[in-house]
């Protein structure tokens, strides 16, 4: 039986998951692990990955899934006692399962343990802005602690955690912030080690980054008007939507302030760009504060 099952939702993933797996066959840890890769792709992804990785347990969607509707699938048919999260875009470093397992093992008490990100594409300026946007807080330069949520491209879970809870499958982002927050709520606690890392791809030209700063504020105004969310605030009080840009600007500042090595730098050089993202992402907000309601989360 597999020590470890890793878990890859994909859609239109191939070639860059490519990079993922061969990453993951590369591991330092030698026990037993089981890859599942969830793809609801209609490009023919799921194809090229069957065939250049036969031992990946590939679960083919006939209709695109949303990254929580596949995670959940895979949590299904998973079967070890511990699960670890990755994503198509991002890249683990060899001995990522091998210090997950010693994480767990060192803290007992925490339900996830989670590592960093870092910029697999920091030669492009607008990559290293929206890994800024993205993953700031949880870059290597951060300290290990205990964290309210970690991003689901490098997260893990005791088996035992996940039992009844599943992520939301109707909303494309921060399904990730409802799943921990409802762990944190029945007393679970979340372990940041910086040292488990991954390199993740970000946008690389503004019209991509721009479309996906929107999307990530819409699907955050529909999540936080539906949920008790740290946030939600912003999203339940009449006109504190325009407040968004404002707080996520300060938010970048104070990070770049203590820990978010370069942060300084690319807020001062990149002001205008970053300005126009967290404008899209405000747009976004607020199209999602008006979008239908959310369908209940799965039980």
């Amino acid at each position: 039986m597999p020590t470890v099952s890793v878990i890859i939702p994909s859609y239109r993933s191939w070639p860059l998951i490519e990079q993922t797996l061969t990453a993951l066959q590369r591991q330092t840890y030698r026990d037993a692990v089981e890859i599942i890769v969830v793809d609801s792709s209609d490009d023919g992804s799921h194809e090229q990955i069957a065939a250049a990785f036969p031992d990946v347990r590939l679960i083919h969607l006939t209709e695109q899934t949303n990254p929580g509707g596949a995670r959940n699938r895979g949590i299904e048919a998973a079967t070890a006692p511990l699960i670890a999260f990755v994503d198509a875009d991002a890249v683990p470093e060899d001995r990522w399962l091998e210090k997950i397992v010693a994480a767990h093992e060192a803290h007992p008490d925490f339900a996830g343990i989670g590592g960093s990100i870092s910029n697999a594409n920091a030669s492009m300026v607008v990559a290293r802005v929206a890994h800024l946007l993205e993953f700031s807080g949880y870059t290597p330069s951060w300290p290990a602690r205990a964290a309210r949520v970690i991003p689901t491209c490098n997260l893990s879970f005791k088996r035992g955690a996940l039992e009844g809870v599943r992520f939301l499958e109707s909303t494309w982002g921060n399904e990730d912030v409802e799943l921990v927050e409802r762990l944190r709520s029945e007393g679970a606690l979340i372990w940041f080690d910086p040292t488990i890392q991954v390199a993740h791809f970000s946008k690389s030209n503004r019209a991509d980054l721009l479309a996906q700063q929107r999307k990530l504020g819409e699907s955050t105004g529909r999540v936080r008007r539906a949920y008790d969310l740290p946030g939600s605030w912003l999203a339940r009080i009449p006109g504190a939507w325009v407040l968004c840009p404002w707080l996520k600007a300060g938010i970048l500042w104070r990070r770049a302030l203590t820990h978010e090595t370069g942060g300084v730098t690319l807020l001062l050089t990149q002001g205008p760009l970053i300005a126009e993202a967290l404008l899209a992402w405000t747009a976004g907000f607020r199209q999602g504060l008006l979008a239908p309601p959310l369908e209940r989360r799965p039980s």
